[in-house]
């Protein structure tokens, strides 16, 4: 798509847009998806392995590591607001075919790679409370259902039900807090004692590994675009501070539900 295509654009934000508490609440929702989707079955597997291992002694760890992907996904939001397309679009476009079907297979070899686990884990929990549903039919059911998701294209319900899913994670994680939470002295201290975990250098890798897959900067673009897709007139300085604070609350409630894990 020519730039001379697009709807106009403002690079200022005129005091009739200044950010409200309601526009940043509004505003969650891309990365919500995204990070619904990193804190799957092997997320909660590898923070379970270290929690019951080590303690806290691993939270600088998560820290850091939502920091990074923090960086890592942050320039999504400002190429996709300002071309008006995904990444995937602009390597197209811009870059040539080839690059981009070839960058898609591999993406997309690595998603079956990463969401074959979660759809396992998953499997596991439901076959945990309807012993009768195989694991089988439970992972194929759950990987039909994703497809016709994906397929029809209905990118609010998607956005609906991860805001529900990050909702009670995070609910449990305040309650896990306030009912029988640690010591918040002896949380920091220990979660920012900077040990690493008796040399184990491959779970700190997992924990790494699992809060930066490489799809989810190709996924934060493409849920940017459908979202703001229909929007005329855009502001982008606005909305890519909006897009920034989405990115920062959840990687921040990230941090969160892995320490309730």
């Amino acid at each position: 798509m020519q730039l001379k295509e697009q709807q106009d654009i403002s690079l200022d934000i005129p005091n009739s847009h200044k950010i409200t508490i309601g526009d940043r609440v509004k505003a969650l929702g891309p990365a919500v998806i995204v990070i619904a989707g990193i804190i799957g079955p092997g997320t909660i597997t590898t923070m379970s392995v270290v929690g019951s291992s080590y303690g806290y002694q691993a939270l600088w760890i998560v820290v850091l590591a939502c920091i990074f992907a923090y960086f890592y996904q942050e320039p999504a939001t400002r190429i996709t607001l300002h071309k008006r397309v995904s990444i995937m679009d602009g390597i197209r476009d811009h870059i040539g075919k080839p690059v981009a079907i070839f960058l898609f297979v591999t993406v997309l070899i690595g998603a079956i790679a990463f969401q074959a686990g979660n759809f396992t884990g998953a499997a596991l929990a439901l076959n945990y409370f309807v012993p009768d549903i195989s694991l089988t039919v439970w992972a194929a059911s759950m990987s039909l259902t994703a497809l016709v998701i994906v397929w029809i294209g209905v990118y609010k319900l998607l956005e609906h039900i991860n805001k529900v899913l990050i909702a009670l994670m995070i609910l449990a994680f305040v309650l896990t807090a306030f009912f029988s939470g640690p010591n918040i002295g002896e949380l920091v201290k220990e979660g920012f004692s900077f040990q690493m975990l008796g040399g184990n250098y491959w779970l700190i890798l997992a924990l790494l590994a699992t809060t930066m897959p490489p799809n989810i900067v190709l996924g934060l673009s493409t849920f940017i675009k459908e979202r703001y897709a229909t929007m005329e007139n855009i502001v982008v300085k606005r909305e890519i501070k909006l897009s920034k604070f989405d990115l920062r609350f959840n990687m921040i409630a990230t941090v969160f539900i892995s320490v309730r894990l």
